[in-house]
């Protein structure tokens, strides 16, 4: 069974539905855009002004890796870096070490402003409109005054922690009065002259020709921690792709003479640094290299004397100097030996392994052995005659008896001369078995007529057979006399060589029988011979086998002793080799030193002719390359990209904003999102339209009726009829024209009103009133789209009443006499009513309007689980 899915819990928004929810907040969106993109504006009206300086820096001897020894340096020494810039000269000019330097060097902890000329934020505005306007006029002229100010720091020292807001109050020309944020004072001094306050020490001079008398100025002071992280964080960097030894340096400052200065500071600065680093990497690096010189001049001198006293002593037991030879030469030996000890090993579990009787495979395969050949001489003997010994066996038959008479006449022979005396007796054999093939051929050839019997005188060479053979062909050259010889002496002739043939074949039978007496007597002569070689091959193998065992006892014997000897000088090998490591280290240890000398003196050299050089060289390449120059115009503030970005951001915000809003109160239901739900939707009715007796139906009005009818009426009717319940909730009736529809296809058709409309002008005649026993007949109207049935009269219990069984009772009747009967409720699709209806009726077409996708929960779950066929209409 499928599960039914909830609304809520499917994907249901569609493009048509989002539409849907844009142009109903379109206004609220533009709103939202119109105020985004006056705050963008603002703020871009509002951002400070800024001149931009650039700079390029070109570092010294950039090597492959990316790492210098700058940045080394300034990791091992500083431990700071700043920003996240890739570049390592960028992570060395951000160390708080350099960036120290130039802050005080420029005064960057304090600033001075002339109290009557501050910028307010109308005029930051209006000086940002100009910069705009000059940027899209492109005009080459500076719109803006320089930022000018009677006085300034000429020297500045602060080692607070927390920032200082002063007032300067020039008395005259010179002289001047520092004030606390309270407006106490807290110093008096003149230009050009320190003033020291608690943890401040401040030079201030004339910086512009007027007159600062009488003016007062607002002096703001910030800690060198927070200086440092304003200027790293407003300085960037920018790499060169084509050059990785270049670096771009930016800096944005209101005073863009200021901006230049500070970017050409940095780059003095750093190249200064770099010169002293580099001076103090070359002494560090001479000092370190001479007692590195010393301290392995005294260890390289110490072990070549106690390994020259080694040498000495272990020369005349050894009798190699150098460790390496001497441990070749042993391990060679020693391998040597290894491979004669597992020779032996082997020889010996295979020669522990051999068994009386089962001893003719165990071949000797080892190079080093001498008597291998003898072994396996001897083996190769015993498996020829084993051989020999087993044909024998297998040619003589068991069950046949040997006459012991015979055995005695081949006594004393060898094994030799009975080999020669079986070929002989097997090749009379053979003759005597051919000679009595022959002889019965030439027997069963003489019962045939067409035989010759002539053709048998060169074979049969007795002188009976002969004279046999004789005397018949004469009688069959008489025979064949016909012509000379009368009838009577023919039969004559042939009975007398039937006589002949009868003798001959006599004479050949008993042939035959002598023939079989000498062969028997060959096949015994045979056997006995056999048994005699049986024999002596048996007592041969015995022989062989005996001194087989004999020579592997002594083999065995031997191989003990061997091993002993092998296992014994290893042992010594063992002992002379435990000594090489220590000497092989000496030796390394040795060489290792003296190497060590030589790159060091090699170094020392190097450094001391090269050092000047390298050190220019480098110097020259560590600089600025291109200066940084004051710009004539400011950053633009980008009033019309900031707006437009409000301006979107503002409408993506109002979108994402109000739609969430719309969907959080519940999606309206519509076409696409029903259909998105597996739900039919005939159609939307059309705003104008109107029942068909007050106006024609629009042909999109007719397109739904038709979609509605066809979903519902498709294929043949069945027999009784069918039910369609139509939900019209406070939508237009639209019933009286699908039920023309219905007319139009020959369907019968009966509208069933359960509620009180227009249609009939007499509340009280109906089904109701007939169900309640009030009337007689039940009152069916004809109407122009078909038959109709009123309900007859109002009540609040319209679902009970169709619910009962007199209505069921009804309906039964009436569906044999109707192809469709159309039940007609004005309950809207969100009441209980509509449920109770719905669990009546298989077939249900439901009116919405401005309901939302989770009321129609009940309808879509019916489907889902084929509960009802329902279609939606929608007004």
């Amino acid at each position: 069974m499928k599960n039914p899915t909830k609304p809520e819990d499917r994907i249901i928004i569609t493009f048509q539905d989002l539409k849907a929810i844009l142009r109903q907040v379109k206004g609220k969106i533009l709103i939202c855009m119109l105020i985004m993109g006056m705050l963008g504006a603002l703020f871009a009206l509002t951002r400070p002004i800024k001149y931009k300086a650039e700079g390029s820096f070109r570092e010294r001897n950039v090597k492959p890796s990316g790492i210098s020894d700058s940045l080394v340096h300034a990791i091992i020494m500083d431990g700071t870096g700043g920003g996240n810039s890739g570049s390592e000269l960028a992570t060395m000019i951000r160390s708080h070490k350099l960036m120290r330097e130039v802050a005080q060097n420029l005064a960057l902890q304090g600033k001075i402003v002339n109290r009557a000329d501050k910028e307010g934020i109308l005029s930051l505005i209006k000086n940002n409109l100009k910069v705009d306007w000059a940027k899209f006029r492109k005009n080459p002229y500076p719109v803006l005054s320089d930022p000018c100010c009677s006085i300034g720091f000429k020297r500045l020292l602060y080692a607070g922690e927390v920032p200082l807001n002063l007032e300067v109050h020039m008395k005259d020309k010179e002289k001047f009065q520092i004030l606390d944020h309270k407006g106490q004072e807290v110093a008096v001094g003149h230009l050009d002259l320190p003033v020291q306050v608690d943890q401040l020490t401040i030079v201030l001079t004339q910086t512009a020709p007027e007159s600062p008398s009488g003016k007062v100025f607002e002096v703001s002071i910030s800690p060198m921690q927070d200086t440092l992280k304003l200027l790293i964080e407003e300085l960037s960097f920018d790499a060169v792709k084509s050059d990785k030894g270049v670096l771009k340096m930016v800096y944005s400052h209101r005073d863009r003479h200021l901006a230049a200065k500070l970017i050409n500071t940095i780059m003095d600065s750093f190249q200064k640094y770099l010169k002293e680093y580099q001076a103090k990497i070359a002494a560090l690096q001479m000092d370190y290299l001479y007692q590195k010189q010393e301290l392995s001049t005294s260890k390289l001198r110490k072990i070549m004397e106690d390994n020259a006293k080694e040498v000495s002593s272990d020369l005349p037991h050894s009798g190699f100097v150098k460790a390496e030879d001497e441990m070749d030469f042993l391990a060679q030996r020693r391998h040597e030996l290894k491979e004669k000890l597992l020779a032996n090993e082997l020889q010996m579990r295979r020669l522990n392994q051999i068994q009386p009787g089962n001893c003719a495979y165990f071949d000797q395969c080892t190079r080093m052995e001498g008597d291998s050949s003898v072994l396996n001489h001897m083996l190769s003997n015993i498996r020829s005659l084993k051989q020999e010994r087993e044909g024998i066996e297998l040619a003589i038959p068991q069950a046949e008896l040997v006459d012991e008479k015979a055995l005695k006449v081949y006594q004393g022979i060898n094994l030799e001369m009975a080999k020669e005396l079986y070929m002989d007796f097997c090749k009379q054999l053979n003759d005597e078995e051919s000679s009595i093939r022959k002889t019965e051929y030439f027997l069963n050839q003489l019962h045939n007529h067409d035989f010759e019997i002539t053709s048998l005188s060169p074979v049969l060479t007795d002188s009976v057979s002969l004279a046999m053979i004789s005397r018949a062909s004469d009688l069959v050259l008489k025979l064949k006399d016909e012509d000379n010889q009368s009838q009577r002496e023919q039969e004559r002739l042939k009975d007398e060589l039937e006589l002949q043939k009868a003798f001959l074949s006599q004479h050949l039978k008993q042939t035959i029988e002598l023939l079989e007496l000498n062969k028997k007597l060959m096949h015994e002569k045979i056997y006995a011979l056999q048994n005699v070689q049986l024999e002596l091959i048996n007592r041969q193998i015995s022989v062989l086998e005996k001194n087989f065992f004999d020579h592997v006892k002594s083999r065995q014997a031997d191989l003990e002793q061997e091993r002993t000897l092998i296992t014994q000088h290893l042992d010594d090998l063992y002992t002379q080799m435990t000594g090489l490591p220590k000497k092989q280290m000496n030796e390394q240890l040795l060489d290792h030193q003296i190497q060590t000398n030589e790159l060091i003196i090699e170094e020392i050299a190097r450094i001391t002719e090269s050092k000047n050089i390298s050190n220019n060289l480098e110097l020259i390449q560590s600089a600025p390359l291109d200066p940084a120059v004051a710009s004539v115009h400011p950053m633009p503030p980008n009033v019309l990209l900031y707006t437009l970005l409000g301006a979107a951001f503002g409408g993506i915000l109002g979108c994402g904003f109000l739609v969430g809003s719309a969907l959080v109160r519940g999606l309206k239901v519509s076409i696409s999102n029903l259909k998105t739900l597996g739900q039919h939707v005939s159609g939307r009715f059309s705003s104008g339209y109107k029942p068909p007796s007050e106006a024609a139906l629009a042909d999109e009005d007719l397109d739904t009726l038709r979609r509605l009818e066809a979903f519902f009426d498709s294929g043949s009717v069945e027999a009784g009829g069918r039910t369609l319940l139509l939900l019209e909730g406070n939508g237009p009736d639209y019933t009286p024209d699908l039920a023309q529809l219905l007319l139009q296809k020959g369907r019968k058709v009966l509208v069933v009103d359960t509620g009180f409309s227009g249609m009939t002008t007499q509340p009280e005649v109906g089904f109701v009133p007939y169900l309640q026993g009030a009337t007689s007949e039940l009152p069916i109207a004809k109407k122009f789209f078909g038959d109709y049935l009123a309900a007859g009269t109002i009540t609040r219990y319209t679902s009970e009443i169709l619910a009962s069984q007199p209505f069921k009772t009804l309906l039964e009747t009436l569906k044999k006499q109707y192809d469709w009967i159309l039940i007609l409720s004005h309950a809207s699709p969100l009441c209980s009513e509509a449920e109770s209806l719905c669990s009546l009726f298989p077939n249900v077409t439901v009116s919405v309007r401005d309901e939302i996708l989770e009321d129609l929960e009940f309808f879509v779950t019916s489907v889902d689980e084929g509960k009802n066929k329902i279609s939606f209409v929608l007004f």
